[in-house]
């Protein structure tokens, strides 16, 4: 605790001077309070306040405070320092200071409206992104999905494969159009009295490899078109039931099964080596081509696809045997990739 003085004196009685109104001297001391009523110096109990005398110090920032006053000739205290002798006429006035406590104020309403204001800010552009980080989320699953299935699509067409059963829990219909305006359709279904059923993988992978082009006994060509309605077969476990049927992932398989056609440069002679070749190559190398578009969603009665497609294509060596049910108009295709067909005109070659 810090006390200073005051002292208010009139024109003429601040050291001698005359100035041209009333002055103030505010002079910093510090209280000491003394621990015996007897300690022969001059003490002063101001409203039940403990004794204490005055000495002159330097200011220190504290808060002040008025705790008394007294007339400046009065012994009730005891300066030490020349400004008391200049002090004829007057008034001391005795100040206290203390330390300042700690500020314990809060935020304002203009504060506070500030730093609603930022935090909405920045909710509205937080929440303006995350449909664009959801909707970048969905294609990246989609995407995954379509890489995974179209190669293992892929796989099954290019090794000619037999045993894939399983294909019957995600293939639910092939359709194979000829001509213009013919098709025949095969669902997977588990009614017994629909016709074309899907029972195998044996039966799915024979209609996805149907040629483009296809030789007619006749010596005609049909030209083919296959595709397949498809679940997501990797993907979410919960997808896999049927009773989530309505809520799985879907997409479009477009199969194309061609010769690989190579023209060198003399190929319209027909005895020349590269003619041979290429005729060769037309009977056991073909191009394969898996373009996937999703998503598939039912409209109606109808079936619609959305924009996005990717394609996958790779070469197989091999012979293309067809199958002909008896009865039937249509055929299965299998490859062999280890058994070629030979031609007249490259025997022995």
């Amino acid at each position: 605790l810090s006390v200073s003085p005051e002292i208010v004196a009139g024109c003429d009685d601040l050291f001698g001077a005359r100035p041209s109104r009333p002055q103030q001297l505010q002079i910093p001391v510090t209280r000491e309070i003394l621990p015996e009523p007897s300690s022969g110096r001059t003490r002063c109990g101001l409203e039940g306040r403990a004794p204490f005398q005055l000495r002159f110090d330097r200011a220190a920032p504290y808060r002040r405070f008025a705790i008394g006053s007294a007339p400046a000739s009065s012994r009730g205290f005891e300066l030490f320092g020349s400004p008391q002798n200049a002090i004829r006429h007057g008034r001391l006035q005795i100040c206290a200071t203390t330390n300042a406590a700690p500020s314990r104020a809060g935020f304002t309403m203009v504060e506070i409206a500030l730093s609603l204001a930022i935090i909405a800010f920045a909710l509205v552009a937080i929440i303006g992104v995350l449909p664009a980080g959801v909707k970048v989320q969905q294609e990246n699953r989609e995407e995954t999905v379509i890489n995974q299935d179209g190669l293992y699509l892929l796989e099954a067409i290019r090794t000619g494969s037999k045993g894939v059963d399983d294909l019957t829990n995600y293939v639910e219909s092939v359709t194979v159009r000829y001509g213009r305006l013919n098709s025949i359709s095969f669902t997977n279904t588990t009614a017994a009295n629909v016709p074309n059923r899907l029972t195998n993988g044996l039966q799915i992978i024979g209609l996805l490899s149907t040629p483009k082009f296809e030789r007619m006994p006749d010596g005609s060509t049909r030209s083919n078109a296959v595709e397949a309605h498809v679940r997501a077969i990797t993907g979410v476990a919960g997808e896999k039931s049927r009773l989530n049927d309505q809520l799985a992932f879907r997409y479009l398989v477009r199969s194309e099964v061609m010769p690989f056609i190579n023209r060198p440069p003399g190929w319209i002679s027909g005895r020349s080596n590269e003619f041979s070749i290429a005729t060769n190559l037309l009977n056991n190398l073909y191009d394969v081509r898996l373009t996937l578009r999703w998503p598939l969603y039912q409209k109606g009665q109808n079936w619609e696809t959305g924009r996005s497609r990717k394609s996958f294509r790779t070469l197989v060596s091999g012979e293309l045997r067809p199958f002909t049910p008896p009865r039937s108009r249509y055929s299965f295709y299998w490859f062999e990739p280890n058994a070629f067909a030979t031609n007249a005109l490259v025997a022995g070659f």
